[in-house]
């Protein structure tokens, strides 16, 4: 995986820890995986470098009114993997000791929940229909300090109406102070329009392609909606590519590959 951003030409590689493996053209669901005191060593070092370069980009867009840093995490289209990569990033960022918030915003098709065996509700969608407050709806990882999960909430009927709402910009802004990072979890670019309002709202979004699967053009189409919109793009991430890499004697063999899937398949990965 690279993040590639035009200003600083900044990429990193990163290994995959979950994904849908495709053999002529069927799409088998894999398990979800989080960084963990099992996970190789050349994962963790690449997903720590990534968010060196994450960190490097937020610098150059944030502000000294900044208390609190948001970004987002989304696709062009669906089977690029954004969710698994927004995760392991947030687990990432808390490593680092810092207090970090990952708010699932894709409410249409949650999954944070099921990645952390949280509940789904209360989350983003009660706090903003007025069922719930952000105290009743954030649950702190038990295992991983320094982590806080923001579910989807039930699955609303206007789930980009809510985003849109004064209520998300009273919600992010009562954020601020509380924790150094609120890292969301934006639907694909190209399916709706929640992300480029997201993109908006916060310091801009990160977006999550696939190679061999992501076509140019929507890639682009993508970049085009989110700074069309008003948003910022902070970068890209290139993930599901092979890469060989020979050390000595020992042939070390990766493969990133993540999934995306608006469908009744719960295994599928965003």
């Amino acid at each position: 995986m690279m993040l590639n951003n035009n200003r600083s030409g900044m990429r990193s590689k990163l290994s995959s820890l979950t994904g849908r493996k495709r053999r002529n053209g069927n799409v088998f669901p894999r398990k979800y995986y989080i960084l963990n005191e099992k996970t190789p060593f050349a994962v963790k070092e690449a997903y720590k470098t990534l968010r060196t370069n994450i960190l490097s980009i937020l610098a150059v867009h944030r502000t000294s009114n900044d208390d609190t840093v948001k970004f987002c995490f989304t696709s062009p289209s669906m089977g690029d993997g954004k969710t698994t990569v927004c995760v392991n990033v947030a687990v990432s960022f808390a490593e680092t000791g810092a207090r970090v918030l990952i708010i699932d915003a894709d409410m249409r098709k949650p999954k944070i929940h099921k990645i952390f065996k949280s509940q789904i509700s209360p989350g983003l969608s009660d706090c903003l229909s007025g069922f719930s407050t952000v105290s009743e709806a954030v649950v702190e990882h038990p295992d991983i300090n320094g982590l806080y999960i923001m579910s989807a909430g039930k699955i609303p009927p206007n789930p980009a109406e809510l985003i849109l709402s004064d209520k998300f910009d009273a919600l992010l802004k009562s954020l601020d102070g509380v924790y150094d990072y609120v890292i969301i979890d934006a639907p694909p670019v190209c399916v709706v329009t929640d992300a480029v309002i997201i993109s908006k709202k916060t310091l801009g979004a990160v977006l999550i392609c696939r190679y061999a699967d992501t076509r140019i053009e929507n890639a682009k189409k993508a970049k085009n909606e989110i700074e069309q919109g008003g948003g910022t793009m902070l970068g890209s991430v290139l993930n599901g590519v092979e890469f060989r890499r020979t050390f000595g004697s020992v042939k070390y063999e990766s493969q990133y590959g993540y999934g995306y899937g608006y469908s009744d398949n719960t295994e599928d990965d965003g």
